[in-house]
């Protein structure tokens, strides 16, 4: 297995580590589900410290294992798992990330001392004795239960839960597909504590199976659940009863987390001849349709079936931006935390699907923005009662397609850009030589300066002044933009637009002078949808001189008409701007591939990317919201 592929399967076991941790932070206090999650992070985690150990990350590697010590620590009973010690192992869990991805390795020896720490705490013991119960059971059976097994029964047992024996007996032919779906059956509402198999020698044809199960039931309403299944008994342990002093309560049944879909994994480029071989084949019936009328209606449906081809190909390259919001939430999640500030975050856009490279370079850039809207804009509870906001702050990401580009926006309702405080830090740092008060537009370029904050000290979150500059920088490498919004007491924007590198996209081809270009389908308004008072609410503009090509000086000539509506950017409030283009030609209505035009897209005023057309020729794809801001 090549390097980066065995990086990135670590990668995606971490987030899938930190996706979990979630997960477990929604259920604390629900005994089964935290038993059940912190199973799940073990095996994780002890899959990560073997892959780190192989690619000779040692600092990974003993991370993971000092983790993993806890994690067996707390499955056993030795030690006890409150908020406190889930709020260690999340941070450290992040830190994971930081030593696959960070050029530079943070510092882990303080997180090894807390783990360390936590590991000589002793648990306080459960009310139900473990050697009663063990007293009850077949000595076979008993004396074959792990400690995990046992730490398991006890906190079964602790919660109210009542204990069974639960015998069967399944032909050796299928006796795995019926274990399983008993399996299954159990968990629903209980917990299997230890299974065993045994053959008897007078029934080679049989394979018997003990489970030791706890349930918050009595025998007959297991018995009811699984009475479909044939050769199956169950028996009460000490009478069917919980143990004394324990809270008879029903385990509520939550589903946590969403499973992750199955892939494999295939090289971009491979990916990227196929879609190219399918459009080749599409572009050549479209030559042979011109010629041939017999075969006609065939090659029509050849042409499709390649274009649907490379449509499915197209969307192999893509992947769900959902981990990478969800990632981005936990961060700022953490620094809430951190500065001891109640943040209810809102996400929106996991259903959009993206080019994974782009997904794996806006990443920081937008937990920088995340953590900046918590750390400099979100109040302290007291400084939002002077200002009769609420004491919990809210953040919002949302993410959205349009018009070819990806807009990604973090939202809060904070103090807003502070001119005061920036001004006081341009003095605080010797740039005196700006004119006071700033204008709006100096203090954002205040803000992403290198160097530049408004933090008088360095804390975990901020300080260094290198947050909104690596945002810029990184966002400009890859041929996008940052758009800052802000009211004083009001809260910020911070959008990143970006071009998308690869994607699909119902479009309209037009033609305006000598040029053929697309726009965005979505964006056009069909005249008779429109009442006919409507018509006047449309501002007509010339598409030629959107462009920058001359006007026909011939005031006489017809123009064709497009009628499109177009919502404003994330950053605005809501509202559609209306607009009728004048244009020579609206040719068709096609599903395009759009290319990104690479680093330098940004000086390309108004395009968003480019495509190759059905009968070969090469369009520009507008982003007519920007075009009409000029």
């Amino acid at each position: 297995m090549e390097e980066n592929e065995q990086l990135t399967q670590s990668r995606e076991r971490i987030e899938r580590i930190l996706s979990v941790f979630d997960a477990l932070r929604v259920s604390l206090g629900d005994g089964k589900t935290e038993r059940q999650l912190l199973d799940e992070i073990f095996r994780h985690v002890h899959s990560l410290k073997a892959a780190a150990q192989t690619q000779e990350l040692a600092d990974l590697a003993r991370l993971a294992h000092a983790s993993e010590d806890v994690l067996q620590a707390i499955r056993t009973g030795r030690i006890g798992f409150d908020e406190h010690v889930l709020n260690v192992l999340n941070h450290t869990a992040g830190l994971f990330l930081e030593l696959l991805s960070a050029k530079q390795s943070p510092n882990t020896s303080v997180v090894l001392n807390e783990l360390a720490t936590i590991s000589t705490i002793s648990a306080p013991r459960p009310k139900a004795e473990v050697a009663v119960i063990l007293s009850a059971l077949p000595s076979e059976l008993s004396h074959a239960l792990t400690d995990e097994e046992k730490h398991l029964l006890q906190t079964s047992m602790s919660e109210g839960a009542n204990l069974f024996l639960i015998s069967t007996s399944f032909d050796i032919a299928d006796f795995d597909r019926q274990f399983q779906r008993l399996k299954d059956k159990l968990n629903t509402a209980g917990e299997l504590i230890s299974t065993a198999p045994q053959v008897e020698q007078d029934r080679s044809d049989k394979i018997d199976f003990r489970i030791l199960y706890s349930r918050c039931s009595d025998v007959e309403a297991i018995r009811a659940d699984i009475g479909a299944f044939e050769g199956v008994a169950v028996t009460p342990i000490n009478g069917g009863a919980a143990l004394p002093g324990s809270d008879l309560m029903q385990t509520p049944l939550v589903a946590p987390y969403k499973e992750q879909a199955r892939f494999v994994r295939v090289n971009v480029d491979d990916l990227d001849q196929v879609i190219s071989s399918a459009y080749g084949l599409a572009h050549r019936t479209e030559d042979i349709l011109g010629r041939a009328s017999v075969m006609k209606e065939t090659l029509e449906d050849i042409r499709e079936s390649a274009l649907g081809l490379a449509a499915s190909v197209i969307r192999l390259r893509l992947t769900s931006i959902e981990p990478l919001l969800q990632r981005v939430e936990r961060a700022g999640r953490a620094a809430a935390r951190a500065c001891g500030k109640d943040v209810d975050f809102r996400v929106f856009g996991e259903d959009l699907m993206l080019d994974q490279s782009l997904c794996d370079a806006i990443a920081d850039p937008l937990i920088h923005l995340v953590r900046n809207a918590v750390d400099h804009g979100i109040e302290p509870p007291a400084e939002r009662a002077k200002y009769a906001k609420p004491a919990s702050g809210r953040v919002s990401i949302k993410a959205m397609s349009s018009h070819g580009q990806i807009r990604i926006a973090v939202r809060d309702d904070g103090r807003g850009i502070d001119a005061n405080a920036i001004e006081a830090a341009c003095v605080r740092m010797g740039l005196t030589h700006h004119q006071f008060p700033l204008a709006f537009d100096e203090s954002v370029r205040m803000i992403f300066r290198s160097g530049f904050s408004t933090a008088p000290m360095v804390s975990e979150t901020s300080g260094r002044g290198v947050g909104l500059d690596v945002v810029e920088t990184e966002v400009e490498r890859l041929g996008g933009q940052v758009r800052v919004v802000s009211a004083p007491g009001v809260g910020s924007v911070f959008e990143v637009r970006l071009p998308v590198t690869f994607g699909l996209l119902d479009a309209v081809v037009l033609r305006a002078g000598n040029q053929r270009y697309v726009i965005d389908a979505s964006s056009v308004v069909a005249p008779l949808a429109l009442q006919a008072d409507e018509w006047g609410q449309f501002e007509s503009m010339k598409l030629v001189e959107l462009v920058g090509q001359p006007v026909d000086p011939d005031e006489r000539r017809t123009y064709a008409l497009l009628f499109c509506e177009l919502k404003n950017d994330l950053s605005q409030s809501a509202g559609i701007r209306r607009v009728c283009l004048e244009l020579d030609e609206v040719e068709k209505r096609e599903q395009v591939v759009i290319r990104s035009l690479g680093t330098h897209a940004s000086r390309w005023f108004g395009v968003a990317g480019a495509t190759e057309l059905r009968d070969g020729s090469v369009a520009l794809l507008l982003d007519l919201s920007r075009l009409l801001k000029k």
